[in-house]
């Protein structure tokens, strides 16, 4: 780029007209100089623009430099002996650079530069080539050789203003009275001879000033005309509104105007109304912090963790004003930004927080999907098509996902509208773990802040948490920012549990960030921003402020709103500025807290707007504007002109305004506001109001639908908005928490069937925090509340207390809501309380208490069970129950069925049964199949539906395993499926009892395996956690005994392994073992035991707390697994002792899967036992497994024909029976590779060649231990097939060894 300088005169510059053409770039500081749109016009129609103006600032930084670097004292004093009085436009030479232009013209402007004076060579030329740009590169003063007598009260600084003005004014005289009575004509040098200074003092009280007067001629914005009063109409008798002290002040001034000439140079253009609060102000670091994560989240390539950023603070200090500045700012460069606020004292309704959470993000991809901008386009329709996919992942239907997420339904196209299924609380784990992980796939990035974090329920926090770490381990495209209040964190409480559990995680990337206070700094820049005021004006008042405040930023703002109110701070016409009487502020007392502050406020507030804002006070922190004109129509409550009082609140900062909510600007402003008005006052106004809006919404059964009742009042657009949102269940609760909040004194059954309504709609989202709390409430406005007017109402209260209770956890609730229902209602009334406190034990492991008061219940409600369950007694209950069940047909079953009224009595026994049998059969208890046989009669007698499925199942199952009738079992099975084909509803249950337990003897494995998975799908979209954890369970131990790849079962095990140890923490010691197996197999190091993160730690322990809670099912279950590892490792003797005890258990008379192999293992293993010289009778013990066998393949030769074909062979082989035993190995070897038994066809194989070896066949051995290899390779037990490998020094593929590159590997 070329460039040339030149040196010329001020006066041949001002002469040249230039400045009003072109934009001059000068250096200030390093931060570039952005030339505003809206630039300052005259009033008068001269030349002087904006460009003008902003030209004149630079040359008059500059110019004031010079004099500054000139005068050796630096304070402005005028000192004669520096000559700068004598100064004229001719004596100061400005240095300019041109250059060919190279980019925009709007960005030559720059901040930085020098103004040192130099005396140098002048080389004067007129600026006449347009084509270049100018570069002012400093300004040098040339002293006068003559110095001429000026009068003494002629300073530097009123000299420097009047060739600032010149400036300005394009060298125009200076206007000044006409009827001064003091005039002095000078010329100060011959280059400023054309401008005669009119100067004169004003002596009379109506002479008009120089402010005035250059106001008056409408050539300057009116920051120029008070620099140049201050500068020029100063000293003893000046009228200067605020005389400069120093040059330091003027140029800080003039830096001012060029930095933000839109703030501080051009006049508004409309009168601007002050109002404080409304922009943001310090706090950069913070911001800096917080902005910086997100640009490491954009910079990453690889994202593998979350980022999460904790603001804390205390009350006021802005801590929401930081985060949302930032979200906003975010929200310009693309990213997805959404909010949530928690609330105090409605810590219940968190759940319904988190939803509006999500609900707005997809709200958001909604809009862009359908918007005008072709890349939101793009990425809606993407998000679309991932969050379809990751709602079918998550095993859900759209219309279970609109129960959490009501924008799905406007997202996923073709929808079709029906009733909207309400999620569990894993569902809900799950939905938005999917939903997350779908967005994070793609390119935009996502930040949630969750606002007052200490306000939200241990249950969400702990969900979060979840989709916390699991969005970390799908990418590092979302910013999670919570603002807490500091004192929340310290000692032990749910927070501190979040917040300790982030910080561990290595998944998680937590940042703390800890506003201070405003800096005395942040405090005059916020005042002289919003005052569009020099500093020198506000230093005063913003020092005040600041001390009384301590620099908190809310009680800052709260303090200078007040002194607007009261008159402290005020506009002055004459002066065009607002001013503040200081004697008012010296005067100010300290107040003690920021809440007495608050109180001053609000009684300085008129009737109608305190009025106003109590009334808004009652709706919590915010509330739906079209809601909020419904009130002028309430009985007793008197609602002033609220349309134009929300504006002055607004205004005012108490509340803020958007998307058609009014908000309180913080929740300690809502406090005060509440405590302004005495108890009494505070509960009737919360009572007319939420008897009135309850009165519109569907927790009144009495109200007429809401479209009726809106077209009879008759309502405006507004209140028919409001009408509507009332409508909806979620913002009917706003009338409802009025009336709690008001409080019992209110005694009403009304009130209390509306927080059993809420109860129950929190129950069926879920939300079990809040339901509880609902029950208390409806509970205290019972006054007598089991009176016999109110005892239905009350006892349901109570059960749905319970419910609640015992759903998230508090047994010490359960027990007490149910106990009062057992005391205050009839037997058969309370049946559902029974059936609380018998899950609420059999949660805690009191499995003997669950069967002793289930047992007792039961034969209170006349079930014929026998005390004493002996074998005998349990037989002939089977016979008999068979006799009397056989009386009816399948069709006359299904036909009651059909036919049968289901009411809650039958679902309450049914489910109370359930739980009886669910501890039995963990406790091998005896009574199992004798309550089985009582609800077999049960239902024979009272109805047939969909529960009554599980108890045919079982007693099918009791017929075979007790009493060896496989077909009468078969029989029964079949009945209870058809059961499950004619019903509205699945039965879970009964599903797993079919397919686990009596389809085993009669079904392929693989089929079995598939239906299991199946009936998990339908648990998880029904919601059953623990009905899809135990049927995903079953699934993966009959993938295991049907040959499933062992990589494909490890898979799935990390795939559910988190959600199990969460919801279904008691399945996971079971499964533990199957894992611990399983990996063991594949040769796999890792710790299964590791899930429990420390609390069992190895066998030896769950053993310990199998046996601390009576679990027989656990100790067989541990036992069955010894067993396992010990015969595939081929410690046979070992193997023969846990398989002892494995049989000691009473368990064992009700076989299952793993059993089922045990017996064809354990016949394995003593026919090598007995081959091994450990004795006859293990001879015996294998002919008895055959036998076992021989009646089980009659059933299902799909599964057991190889292995009856494989205990044949070893019996053979045992008698010495060469021949024929290697034909009956080669039999179970076909037979199990004919039905996709990979692994047992390597286990006949491993046997053939132990065998053959045993004979001294080696080469034959040899190549039967290949081809085990091989099989145990393809199935993916690694591990097996390198002890093999080692132990027969098999040579595989030329020698080498390659345990990891077989086909099933890759």
């Amino acid at each position: 780029m070329d460039q040339s300088s030149l040196t010329i005169t001020l006066q041949e510059l001002i002469d040249s007209g230039c400045s009003t053409e072109y934009t001059f770039s000068i250096g200030v500081g390093n931060e570039k100089e952005e030339l505003s749109s809206v630039g300052y016009h005259s009033r008068n129609g001269s030349p002087k623009t904006s460009v003008h103006i902003l030209n004149s600032v630079k040359i008059s930084i500059l110019l004031s430099k010079a004099f500054a670097n000139c005068d050796s004292s630096g304070s402005g004093g005028g000192s004669e002996d520096n000559n700068l009085s004598t100064v004229g436009l001719g004596h100061v030479y400005v240095n300019i650079s041109s250059s060919e232009p190279t980019q925009d013209r709007g960005d030559l402007s720059g901040h930085n530069y020098s103004s040192d004076c130099h005396d140098k060579e002048i080389s004067c030329a007129p600026i006449t080539d347009s084509s270049k740009y100018w570069s002012i590169l400093d300004i040098s003063i040339i002293r006068p050789s003559a110095v001429q007598d000026l009068p003494n009260n002629r300073s530097m600084l009123r000299h420097l203003g009047e060739l600032i003005y010149s400036v300005f004014s394009l060298n125009m005289k200076l206007p000044w009275p006409s009827n001064a009575t003091e005039r002095r004509s000078e010329v100060i040098g011959d280059d400023f001879s054309g401008n005669t200074n009119q100067s004169r003092r004003m002596k009379g009280g109506n002479e008009e000033d120089l402010f005035s007067h250059l106001m008056g001629t409408g050539d300057y914005p009116v920051s120029v005309c008070r620099l140049l009063s201050d500068m020029i109409d100063a000293g003893v008798d000046g009228a200067a509104d605020s005389a400069f002290s120093s040059l330091d002040e003027v140029i800080e001034d003039l830096e001012q105007m060029l930095l933000n000439p839109n703030m501080f140079l051009y006049d508004a253009d409309v009168d601007f109304k002050l109002s404080f609060g409304q922009r943001y102000y310090g706090r950069k670091k913070e911001m800096s912090q917080l902005l910086a994560i997100s640009t490491s989240m954009e910079q990453q390539t690889i994202h593998t963790s979350a980022d999460v950023a904790f603001v804390t603070g205390v009350p006021g200090v802005g801590k929401t004003h930081l985060v949302h500045r930032v979200g906003d700012f975010l929200s310009s460069l693309g990213w997805l930004v959404v909010k949530t606020k928690f609330e105090r004292g409605l810590e219940h309704e968190s759940k319904q927080r988190i939803s509006s959470l999500f609900d707005n993000l997809v709200a958001k991809i909604v809009a862009m999907r359908d918007g005008c901008n072709l890349a939101d386009i793009d990425y809606g329709r993407r998000a679309t098509e991932a969050i379809s996919g990751a709602i079918d992942q998550a095993g859900l239907s759209t219309s279970a996902a609109e129960g959490f997420i009501p924008s799905i339904s406007n997202l996923i196209p073709g929808t079709v509208p029906k009733r909207v299924t309400e999620l569990k609380s894993w569902q809900t784990t799950v939905l938005l773990s999917k939903l997350m992980g779908a967005l994070l796939s793609l390119d935009r990035f996502i930040m949630l802040h969750l606002d007052d974090l200490q306000w939200c329920d241990p249950v969400m926090l702990s969900l979060m948490s979840e989709i916390i770490i699991q969005s970390g381990q799908q990418g590092r495209r979302c910013l999670f920012v919570g603002t807490i209040r500091s004192n929340a964190l310290s000692g032990i409480n749910p927070l501190m549990t979040f917040y300790n559990g982030l910080k561990v995680s290595k998944h998680v990337n937590v940042t703390d960030i800890c506003p201070p206070s405003l800096t005395k700094s942040d405090v005059i820049e916020m005042t002289m921003t919003e005052m569009r005021l020099p500093k020198r004006l506000v230093v005063g008042l913003a020092d005040a402020v600041h001390k009384k405040t301590s620099g908190l930023a809310l009680f800052v703002v709260q303090l200078l709103n007040s002194l607007l109110r009261d008159g402290t701070v005020s506009y002055s016409p004459r002066k065009r500025r607002y001013e503040y009487d200081q004697k008012s502020l010296l005067s100010l007392k300290t107040l003690e807290s920021f809440a007495a502050l608050l109180v001053s406020n609000l009684t300085s507030l008129s009737n109608a707007d305190l009025q106003n804002l109590r009334i808004l006070s009652c709706f919590g922190m915010q509330a739906h504007e079209p809601v909020i004109h419904l009130v002028g129509d309430c009985p007793g409550v008197q609602s002033i002109d609220m349309s134009s009082s929300l504006t002055r609140l607004v205004d005012q900062g108490f509340l803020e305004r958007s998307g058609g909510i009014v908000t309180f600007s913080h929740d300690i402003i809502h406090k005060a506001v509440r405590e302004n008005m005495t108890n009494e006052q505070r509960g009737q106004l919360e009572f007319q109001l939420g008897v009135f809006l309850g009165s519109k919404t569907p927790l009144d059964s009495d109200k007429v639908p809401i479209e009726a009742s809106i077209e009879k009042l008759g309502l405006s657009e507004s209140k028919n908005r409001g009408e509507k949102i009332l409508a909806s269940s979620s913002s009917s609760l706003i009338a409802l928490e009025m009336v709690n909040n008001a409080g019992p004194q209110y005694v009403g059954t009304k009130f209390a069937k509306w927080n059993l309504q809420a109860a129950l709609d929190a129950k069926a989202k879920s939300n079990f925090t809040g339901s509880v709390n609902y029950c208390k409430k409806g509970i205290s406005f019972l006054g007598e509340p089991w009176s016999s007017d109110s005892s239905q109402l009350c006892c349901k209260l109570h059960e749905a207390a319970a419910f609640a209770s015992h759903a998230v956890g508090n047994a010490i609730d359960t027990k007490h809501f149910a106990e009062e229902v057992i005391k205050n209602m009839p037997f058969e009334q309370s049946i559902f309380a029974h059936l609380m406190i018998l899950r609420s034990l059999e949660s805690a492991g009191e499995h003997q208490e669950t069967i002793s008061q289930g047992l007792a219940i039961l034969r209170a409600l006349n079930f014929d069970i026998p005390p004493n369950p002996t074998p005998c007694v349990v037989i002939q209950t089977l016979v008999q129950t068979e006799q009397v069940a056989s009386q009816f047909s399948v069709e006359k079953i299904l036909s009651m069925q059909k036919s049968t009224v289901i009411d809650s009595k039958k679902i309450h026994i049914l489910n109370l049964v359930e739980a009886v049998s669910m501890s039995c059969y963990q406790t091998a208890s005896p009574f199992l199949p004798l309550v089985t046989c009582a609800i077999v009669n049960y239902s024979l007698d009272n109805g047939i539906c969909t529960e009554s499925a599980t108890a045919f199942s079982f007693f099918g199952y009791f017929l075979i395993s007790l009493l060896e009738k496989y077909d009468s079992g078969k029989y029964w099975g079949g009945v209870a499926e058809n059961i499950l084909a004619h019903s509205d509803r699945p039965n879970i249950r009964a599903a797993l009892t079919l397919n686990g337990f009596l389809y085993l003897w009669f079904k392929p494995l693989k089929e079995l395996a598939d239906g299991h998975f199946c009936s998990h799908e339908t648990a998880m979209k029904v919601g059953d956690i623990d009905g899809a954890m135990y049927t995903i369970c079953q699934y993966w131990r009959f993938s295991f005994f049907s040959g499933q790849k062992l990589s494909t079962l490890s898979i799935s095990y990390d795939k559910f392994m988190k959600l199990m140890v969460k919801y279904c923490y008691d399945i996971v010691k079971f499964i533990v073992l199957d894992i611990s197996l399983t990996y063991q197999l594949m040769g796999k190091t890792d710790d299964p035991y590791s899930h429990f993160e420390g609390a069992i730690q190895n066998d030896a322990e769950l053993i310990m707390d199998a046996k601390t809670k009576n679990n027989v099912q656990q100790l067989q279950s541990i036992a069955l697994k010894q067993f396992h590892s010990a015969f595939y490792s081929g410690n046979y003797i070992e193997a023969a002792l846990f398989s002892k005890e494995a049989f000691s258990f009473p368990t064992s008379n009700t076989p299952k899967i793993q059993l089922i192999f045990h017996y064809f293992y354990h016949g394995l293993t003593s026919f090598w036992l007995y081959r091994d010289g450990q004795g006859e009778s293990y001879l015996d013990d294998g002919k008895s497994v055959i036998k076992k066998m021989e009646v089980w393949c009659a059933n299902s030769s799909c599964t057991f024909e190889n292995k009856l074909f494989l205990l044949q062979a070893e019996h053979l082989a045992s008698l010495c029976d060469k021949d024929a035993s290697i034909e009956m190995y080669e039999m179970s070897i076909k037979t199990a590779r004919d039905n996709g038994f990979l692994h047992e066809q390597g286990l006949g194989y491993e046997l053939m060649g132990n065998y053959l070896s045993s004979v001294d066949q080696l080469p034959e051995a040899n190549k039967c231990f290949l081809q085990s290899y091989t099989c145990y390779m393809q199935w993916g037990a690694v591990g097996k097939a390198k002890k093999l490998f080692e132990d027969h020094y098999l040579c595989v593929q030329g020698g080498s060894e390659n345990h990891s590159t077989l086909k099933h590997d890759r």
